[in-house]
């Protein structure tokens, strides 16, 4: 630990004294408009000599934040402290002050190293108001480690910290990683890399940053990523370190769809790791919608950014940068030193702004600056509230006994469906200050700004039961953590208000749940408890919301008669959604599954960017395609019997409500109809997927009504409402024979809401638009239900065989491949399962066992363990993932997967399109000639299984 004066302050050393000192000189020199601001070292008067014992390396803090074996791993934390002071920050003048953090992961081929590399770096971050964390981490030289294991041990950093935020008041949706050589591949990998956390730890706390800063980071480990001098010994050697495939630990092959913002310093001379390694992870990045910055350094080589070198030339050029990163991302306040040096468009490193230079990457997206509104990226979760302004206004209307505001609400009638809806108009506000504000933008509970204040409802249940409460709320910058309490009779939810940036960024969220035993009239209160700021929160609608029959927080419509008929092909057209297509494989691995004896045909026909109205927003790159230009010939080379429309989230071009877009989209929608029932196509409709607003604020932007600037790169914070407007018209036009409406809006809304009760930042679309993998999940079982294809569970029961000591014989069973399951974790933050509850479950249910402990093992694998009382009851069979069925279910996904990845692209091509686009497919004939031994794969694995297995009791097993 390190000492502290009697202000409780650290002391400077001299030789950081010094450092500063030598680089403002330069900066001098260099005539910058700008210069780094003061350090939190320089600001002090009474210096100290360096310590010679360097085991915490100046930290103010060291924390062990793992253990494995006889090894503790420690963090050393540099404790943020007011810019331009050496004090740290206040706790008791702002108690609920949450500081950006960063965590730096030293380099040394994996194999050596010291934490200390980065110490001049945290220390400056520390006094630009940042937590900044040097970590240790397992090396080949003192602990034997593999590549595997320092990934492992760099996620649990990161996981650590996000753990533990309450603990060091930092943001845990503002943390990221950083490091350099070996380490700017574990920041990365912290980011990309899933498969390699450390058994046991908490996989429901996310282990991925929010950013990254990567100095000559190694991004790709296959042998033809490096130079021709380090392949020879040197990547030999390496090659054995690793514990696995280059592939699995290259983090450019595991780029996603929501990958941090990153920014990458690299040298041209580098010869250990060539620059244009950086240069393929940016560009990947760009292809999925990410953000990244490769700033290159003619010239320099590997190291070229470290303390010390070139007296400290590119350390100054690459914080300088890194700074400004951090700055433009909302993280840190602009620097008050100057203002920065205008734009002179170099790439060379030699410019301090990052936001300044174009990319270094043809092509690579620009991280604009906040001021633009910026529209990158981030990965969830993100920073609240970065750029939306506060909606309250400094004083509230006066209220009259004619305003709308002074109502005394009305009674609300629980619907057929048995939800409960309490809409802001129904309710009887009461108090000094708080009001129904009935303007369309706003149809709020608000103005309240004085914390005996309330708001209450009167509804009538007529089917009782157990309900969730979901509430859809909107918090100004700066006025998140009140204490609510919603009541319900003697009933009582606790819950704090979060901030969504802007009172009119409405968010759902459950809150809790209450218990209803008998129909009646029934009051529900909802009262400050704290207030935490200036104002409480917009309260725009509470419903009380049944439980489903399967136990999931997923409520879908089941049609009582199957949609498909025998052996059809079914074509799904939408926008860039589903061009993804994640659920199209879904549902066709499923059908597939479940249904054997069926040869339905899909095909996924989505086009990214495409829309049914021929609008677009005025800052779109490019003119959006119309469906209509290429609809004609999609029917007729495909030659239908259904078409699977969803449409609706580029219709609205991202603005507010309007009659004219309206209509647009409605004649749209009913031309597509038209043209598809005209060649005998039945159509199934979809309702839009949500926006989410909150998602899409901690990634570049929302702006609040009244804005005359919105568009693609920022979006109007209500376009949801536009969304369910549209989704509501879909539901109830009366559409002719042979047309199915599908809503996959709510159910989403539903899975969103339900899991921000443990976490109030959770989405299913990390950049408010697209859905990651759960999300689709959703819309699939949505689809399945509206078709009355959603399977029940399949249950298969055996009695034991005679027991052959304390092994059973073999068992066997014959069932269907089980699903749905999680083939590929790494695109999911829950088990699918969940969202499915007990539908589509296979169950696995073993009588006539002895009590005990048993191991489910496949010849001499051991795939699965249970106890005997388990086993009577029944194991779904989903959460073995060793087993057979589970490894059968994943080959017949990754099959699917495949095909239509390989078919999709060229079929697109061949019909047509007018959205530009670079890529060239391959010609259709040669695509289908590909995939036809995956088709005869795909009818191979989705054949019923024969599964033999046997149980033995774990006390007779080897460990």
């Amino acid at each position: 630990m390190t000492n502290t004066d009697h202000t409780g302050n650290r002391p400077q050393t001299v030789a950081t004294a010094s450092i500063h000192s030598r680089l403002l000189i330069v900066l001098s020199a260099l005539a910058l408009a700008w210069a780094l601001p003061t350090s939190p070292a320089a600001a002090r008067q009474k210096p100290r000599a360096r310590k010679t014992d360097t085991a915490d390396f100046g930290a103010d803090r060291t924390v062990v934040y793992k253990k494995v074996g006889g090894t503790a791993l420690k963090l050393y934390l540099f404790l943020p402290r007011r810019p331009h002071s050496d004090a740290r920050s206040s706790d008791e003048t702002n108690p609920d002050r949450r500081h950006p953090a960063i965590v730096f992961f030293f380099g040394g081929g994996w194999r050596g190293g010291t934490p200390g590399q980065f110490r001049q770096q945290a220390e400056y971050l520390a006094g630009r108001g940042m937590l900044a964390a040097l970590a240790d981490y397992r090396v080949y030289s003192r602990h034997r480690a593999k590549v595997t294991q320092c990934v492992a041990d760099a996620r649990s950093a990161v996981r650590f910290l996000r753990q533990h935020a309450d603990t060091y008041r930092i943001d845990p949706n503002r943390i990221a990683a950083a490091g350099g050589s070996a380490g700017g591949h574990l920041a990365a990998a912290t980011a990309t890399l899933t498969a390699f956390d450390e058994p046991g730890e908490d996989r429901n706390i996310p282990a991925e940053p929010n950013a990254l800063i990567l100095f000559n980071p190694a991004l790709d480990l296959r042998a033809e990523a490096f130079p021709k001098a380090f392949r020879s010994n040197r990547y030999r050697e390496l090659l054995q370190r690793l514990g696995a495939e280059p592939e699995a630990l290259s983090p450019t092959l595991h780029i996603r769809r929501g990958t941090p913002p990153t920014i990458i310093f690299h040298g041209e001379a580098d010869t250990v790791v060539p620059i244009d390694q950086a240069r393929a992870f940016c560009r990947r990045m760009k292809e999925l919608g990410n953000a990244c910055r490769v700033v290159a350094f003619p010239g320099q080589g590997h190291g070229f950014f470290n303390f010390g070198r070139s007296q400290n030339t590119f350390y100054r050029r690459t914080l300088e940068a890194a700074d400004a990163f951090l700055v433009d991302l909302g993280w840190l306040p602009a620097s008050p030193a100057s203002k920065p040096p205008a734009d002179d468009g170099s790439t060379d490193g030699k410019t301090a702004r990052y936001s300044g230079p174009r990319e270094s990457v043809p092509g690579t997206p620009r991280l604009e600056t906040a001021t633009e509104r910026r529209s990158a990226l981030l990965v969830r979760p993100a920073p609240p509230g970065s750029t939306a302004a506060s909606g309250l206004t400094s004083a509230s209307p006066k209220r009259s006994a004619d305003s709308p505001s002074a109502q005394t609400g009305r009674l609300v009638e629980q619907r057929s469906d048995g939800w409960i809806v309490l809409h802001a108009r129904d309710a009887a506000p009461h108090g000094e200050k708080i009001i129904y504000e009935p303007q369309p933008h706003k149809n709020t509970i608000g103005y309240w700004t004085v914390a005996s204040d309330w708001v209450s409802w009167t509804f009538r249940v007529h089917t009782p039961g157990r309900f969730a409460i979901e509430i859809l709320q909107g918090c100004g910058e700066g006025n998140g953590g009140s204490d609510v309490e919603i009541t319900v009779g003697s009933q009582r939810i606790r819950f704090k208000v979060f901030e969504t940036g802007h009172f009119q960024n409405f968010i759902p969220r459950d809150v809790g749940s209450v218990q209803i035993e008998r129909p009646g009239r029934y009051e529900l209160q909802v009262r400050c408890r704290h207030k935490a700021a200036k104002a409480v929160m917009d309260l725009r609608r509470i419903r009380l919301v049944p439980d489903t029959d399967d136990g999931s927080p997923v409520p879908v419509r089941i049609a009582d008669r199957p949609f498909l008929r025998g052996d059809e092909h079914v074509v799904f057209i939408g926008d860039s959604i589903t061009q993804a297509g994640a659920y199209v494989d879904q549902i066709e691995t499923i059908l597939l599954a479940r249904f054997p004896r069926h040869a339905w045909r899909f095909t996924k026909l989505g086009l990214s960017s495409e829309t049914v109205c021929g609008l677009t927003e005025p800052d779109h790159p490019f003119p959006r395609p119309n469906l209509h230009d290429r609809l004609k010939r999609l029917l007729e080379v495909t030659r239908p019997d259904v078409v699977v429309a969803c449409y609706g989230m580029n219709d609205g071009i991202y603005h507010p409500f309007s009659e004219e877009r309206f209509a647009a989209y409605r004649a749209g929608i009913e031309k597509l109809v038209a043209a598809a029932r005209a060649v005998g196509a039945r159509v199934t409709l979809m309702t839009p997927p949500p926006f989410d607003s909150l998602a899409k604020s901690r990634r570049g932007g929302v702006l609040p009504f009244g804005r005359p600037e919105y568009g693609y790169k920022a979006p109007y914070q209500g376009y949801d409402e536009v969304l369910q407007r549209y989704g509501r018209w879909i539901l109830s036009n009366r559409w002719s024979e042979g047309v199915t409406t599908i809503d996959v809006h709510e159910p989403i809304v539903r899975l969103v809401a339900a899991r921000r009760r443990d976490d109030v930042t959770f989405t299913v679309s990390p950049d408010g638009i697209h859905p990651d993998a759960l999300g689709h999940w959703v819309m699939a079982k949505a689809l399945l239900g509206g078709w009355g294809l959603l399977p029940q569970a399949t249950r298969c029961t055996v009695q034991a065989a005679k027991p052959d000591g304390d092994a059973t014989s073999p068992l066997h069973v014959r069932t269907f491949v089980p699903f749905p399951v999680d083939p590929d974790r790494r695109t999911q933050r829950d088990r699918v399962a969940w969202v499915f509850g007990t539908r589509c479950q296979t169950v696995l249910a073993v009588r006539g066992l002895p009590p005990g402990d048993y191991a489910v093992r496949e010849g001499n694998m051991v795939v699965a363990h249970a106890t005997a009382a388990q086993l009577a009851e029944g194991v779904d069979v989903r959460s073995w993932p060793k087993s057979l069925p589970v490894r059968r279910a994943a080959e017949l996904f990754e099959l699917v997967r495949r095909r239509r990845a390989l078919l999709a692209p060229s079929l697109l091509a061949h019909i047509g399109h007018k959205r530009p686009t670079r890529a060239k497919p391959i010609p259709l004939a040669e695509a289908r000639a590909r995939v036809a031994p995956l088709s005869d794969r795909i009818e191979s694995a989705r054949r019923p299984l024969e599964w033999s297995f046997t149980l033995r009791r774990l006390s007779d097993t080897a460990p």
